[in-house]
């Protein structure tokens, strides 16, 4: 009893609503959609593909016809007024096809860098490795780490509507990188008393641990340069 109607494969399908506006998808089979999309049906004078591939490329310009604020919509009013360059249906096909190559060239790149990054990290591991795993001898001996640090501790609990553009910086654990740099492109400030300042204060060579995050994020490690003055460090 449902007014859906089946779509024919090749349809074109625009997601009007929420963070998804924009987003486009060729039909494989034919498929029902829900309200969310708007969905063109094209002639034999306009290629699936291109269409497609004009959307994604305009994805800003339809997100700016979204109404509403916690949760845009593109209505359908606008929807059907939406305009597009229109070349000879050979000329869309060659675009489409030059899109395609440097897509694939693009994902061949993608897939050489993260095989790149994985040797990388194999041979990072593998040095830390043989620099580290030694058998035990006279000089060479296992010590809790409490026992070579002057101290230890856990950072300053400041929730997010805490942190703003002002007031003392504030070392957060996405300032580390996974390759134990700092980032201090986006750090955050708060403000602290000064009993607080004189407890988180950071010094040149403290070494930041990360204890928590993602699996394959915790034990994230840097060193202090004291690259910001007065720079205190979180709960993390």
């Amino acid at each position: 009893n449902s007014a859906a109607e089946l779509l024919p494969t090749n349809t074109v399908c625009l997601s009007r609503t929420g963070a998804s506006i924009g987003y486009t998808v060729i039909l494989g089979k034919p498929i029902a959609t829900n309200q969310g999309f708007v969905n063109y049906i094209c002639s034999e004078f306009l290629l699936p593909k291109f269409l497609m591939h004009i959307f994604l490329f305009e994805r800003t310009s339809i997100i700016s016809y979204g109404e509403g604020t916690a949760y845009k919509t593109v209505y359908f009013p606008e929807a059907k007024g939406f305009h597009i360059i229109f070349p000879p249906i050979n000329e869309q096909k060659r675009i489409v096809s030059k899109i395609e190559e440097l897509f694939s060239k693009i994902d061949s790149i993608k897939q050489s860098l993260e095989q790149t990054k994985l040797q990388l990290e194999l041979y990072r591991a593998s040095l830390l490795k043989s620099v580290f795993e030694v058998k035990l001898t006279e000089d060479w001996k296992v010590i809790k780490i409490n026992e070579l640090t002057k101290s230890r501790k856990i950072g300053l609990v400041r929730a997010i509507r805490e942190q703003s553009t002002s007031g003392t910086p504030y070392l957060k654990m996405n300032n580390i990188t996974i390759d134990g740099q700092l980032d201090l492109s986006s750090i955050v400030y708060v403000n602290c008393s000064d009993q607080e300042l004189g407890n988180y204060l950071l010094e040149k060579n403290d070494i930041l641990f990360n204890t928590r995050n993602s699996f394959e994020l915790v034990g994230k490690t840097t060193i202090w340069d004291n690259s910001i003055n007065n720079c205190i460090f979180n709960n993390n």
